[in-house]
């Protein structure tokens, strides 16, 4: 699980446990700038993506979390931040607790997904799952067009 805080937390808010770090300040002045010099692409849902080892970013506003991902070098060695919930910016405490959430889901074999991909219940009894196909797993749509294609050929 790893290291709790006084609170008996993995990841805590109080000001008391939270220790802001040098990468919290670098995601949070890339984030900043992003939504004082490319206001368009922040308000139309842009991503962006963070390093999870020191919050540095390459400062470009993706369309998607698919096309953000696919210009990383490792995809499980960053975080992916939907700029439409900080259109305003983002606070350092903000951002260290954002950074501190990732980087513990990480490590204990997780991996954040794109909200848009999951398939919220209505019953509290109910699973919450995942599409078959949707606009931001283009794999998945390739390998149907393939399959169609396939079908037709014969």
């Amino acid at each position: 699980m790893g290291k709790l805080c006084k609170h008996q937390r993995a990841i805590c808010s109080d000001n008391d446990c939270l220790v802001i770090t040098d990468a919290a300040r670098r995601m949070a002045e890339a984030v900043n700038l992003a939504c004082k010099f490319k206001p368009d692409e922040v308000m139309n849902s842009g991503w962006m993506a963070f390093a999870l080892l020191d919050g540095s970013t390459d400062h470009i506003v993706y369309p998607s979390k698919t096309d953000a991902i696919a210009h990383m070098s490792n995809e499980f060695l960053y975080a992916y931040l939907n700029m439409r919930k900080c259109i305003g910016g983002i606070p350092v405490k903000d951002a260290q607790l954002w950074l501190n959430l990732h980087r513990h889901v990480y490590d204990n074999g997780g991996r954040m997904t794109n909200p848009r991909d999951l398939i919220m219940p209505i019953a509290r009894d109910q699973a919450i799952t995942r599409p078959v196909f949707g606009p931001d797993n283009p794999q998945l749509v390739m390998d149907g067009l393939r399959k169609m294609e396939r079908r037709q050929s014969r």
